[in-house]
């Protein structure tokens, strides 16, 4: 079986000179944050797979639903992913999150992602096999967070611990947090997201904040941050006294 991959990702919108200008400083984002080239047009001959990023921000859009189409198209090997939108300017964000649910099937950096896995023998990329499960996904991006999270650090700082506690966080909230839910309920699901965001770096909580969340749990991610400000301006106010 044929384990497909992002080829390409191109990105469209509008041809008003203003919707182009936005969608350019869209895709130089995007290029930062994920080291993939993001197209005007399409370049190889493959499949493609076309998401409107207005039908994928939809409050009612499933997660799931988008999962089952992923993994039909990559069933049938490598493909193009073509992001549309009306407004980039807004559009950007509802990219990211669509982009940090998938990174496991964009093109990754091999010099970084060799000098990182020279740092932790344990924590090798993935190996490439048509297992889709909640176990192998949750391993590749592990993996390619902790890839995306050494391009801030110094080669010293390579082989810190805090780093892989981040990457595993973070796997959590950009594919994880509705499994778990399912499986656990709404009190464990809550007492997980507060445990991940105690211990996560501020780099790494920015990170959490672009993914894609079910509302009930982009309410829990809410609350916890709202208590974590309060508790650090209680902590200042204290230390000043």
């Amino acid at each position: 079986m044929p384990n497909g991959t992002i080829r390409e990702v191109v990105l469209l919108g509008l041809p008003q000179a203003q919707e182009q200008n936005f969608l350019r400083e869209a895709a130089r984002y995007l290029e930062r944050q994920f080291g993939v080239k993001m197209r005007p047009r399409a370049v190889g001959e493959l499949q493609e797979l076309k998401i409107d990023l207005a039908t994928w921000s939809h409050p009612r859009a499933s997660l799931e639903g988008f999962d089952r189409l992923f993994e039909s198209v990559r069933k049938r090997g490598d493909f193009r992913l073509t992001l549309t939108a009306r407004d980039w300017l807004a559009g950007a964000q509802s990219a990211v999150e669509l982009l940090n649910r998938y990174q496991r099937l964009l093109p990754i950096s091999k010099l970084r992602a060799r000098a990182l896995a020279g740092r932790f023998q344990a924590l090798s990329a993935p190996g490439a096999s048509g297992d889709a499960s909640p176990e192998t996904t949750y391993a590749h991006d592990t993996w390619r967070w902790a890839v995306r999270l050494s391009a801030s650090l110094s080669p010293g700082q390579l082989g810190s611990t805090r780093l892989l506690q981040d990457a595993h966080d973070l796997a959590f909230f950009s594919n994880g947090s509705v499994q778990y839910l399912q499986q656990y309920g709404v009190a464990a699901t809550y007492g997980k997201v507060r445990r991940c965001l105690l211990r996560m770096s501020d780099e790494a909580i920015c990170h959490a904040l672009t993914t894609r969340q079910p509302v009930l749990i982009s309410q829990m991610i809410e609350e916890t941050l709202v208590m974590l400000s309060r508790r650090d301006d209680e902590a200042a106010t204290r230390a000043s006294a």
